[in-house]
């Protein structure tokens, strides 16, 4: 099957698991699988698997930023 104009084909071994996702946003498994189901969270499903485009994830996370928000550093420094 031919990719979509305008958008380059995905290599498979590219494409993040709901741990993948759940790891690098912080969450628990099972809120990946709700925001994926309420298409809350761009995904795509491999047969009966979820899958997520690393790509669009962080674009996703992106988005999710107010623009006026700002980034305040965490002091990890031991007391």
């Amino acid at each position: 099957m031919a990719p979509e104009p305008g958008r380059p084909p995905i290599a498979a071994e590219c494409l993040w698991t709901v741990h993948d996702v759940s790891a690098f946003l912080r969450v628990g498994r099972n809120a990946v699988y709700e925001m994926a189901q309420k298409a809350e969270l761009p995904s795509l499903r491999v047969g009966a698997r979820v899958r997520f485009v690393p790509e669009e994830i962080r674009g996703w996370l992106a988005r999710q930023r107010a623009p006026s928000a700002a980034v305040v550093p965490i002091d990890r420094r031991s007391p």
